[in-house]
């Protein structure tokens, strides 16, 4: 198996783990059986063969496609910051409001509702580097455990460590963006009621 694939099936099994702890929140308070059912589903997910030779996590990524570098680490983080019960938090709502931004523009351009296609960019990084390199500058102040993910996937992406040979694929995808967009509009409509 291909390093890329490697990288693909880890990051789909870790936003499968992200859907897994939300639903297990409902059932179990305890985060000791949350993360031993997690490690379980991990081991079914990534070596069981369930439909015609495919695993769970095949089967999510051919549903939903790659997932970023940044997205994989980034849910790692999360999870790994979630059972240690650190403080830190990973979505400030500027770093959120960011990220938001920064995939509305993209899905924009791809659409042509914006006169200028970024994510064509990607295709040639040393134009937008600058402008990554900014972003990350950024979330130095705002998150910087999103700073050294978006530089540990520029290097992942000089090194050609994904499928893909378009640099916002391992920047941003759906699923982080997603995340943010939940994270800055609902859990702040939820504070607003409470």
């Amino acid at each position: 198996m291909r390093t890329a694939d490697i990288i693909a099936d880890l990051a789909n099994l870790a936003f499968l783990q992200l859907i897994l702890i939300l639903f297990l929140n409902f059932i179990f308070k305890n985060k000791i059986i949350k993360f031993l059912l997690m490690m379980l589903f991990a081991i079914f997910a990534l070596f069981i063969h369930c439909y015609q030779g495919m695993t769970v996590v095949n089967l999510e990524r051919g549903i939903i496609g790659d997932l970023s570098l940044s997205g994989l680490l980034f849910l790692s983080s999360w999870s790994i910051i979630y059972f240690t019960r650190s403080s830190i938090d990973l979505f400030d709502r500027r770093f959120c409001l960011i990220i938001v931004l920064t995939g509305l523009i993209l899905y924009l351009s791809v659409l042509d509702i914006i006169p200028f296609d970024i994510y064509a960019f990607g295709y040639l990084p040393r134009s937008i580097l600058l402008l990554i390199f900014l972003f990350c500058m950024l979330f130095l102040r705002l998150n910087y455990i999103f700073a050294i993910i978006w530089v540990i996937a520029l290097i992942a992406f000089f090194v050609k460590l994904q499928n893909s040979v378009n640099l916002w694929d391992y920047l941003i995808d759906p699923i982080l963006w997603l995340l943010c967009l939940y994270k800055l509009f609902i859990r702040e409509h939820r504070q607003d009621i409470s």
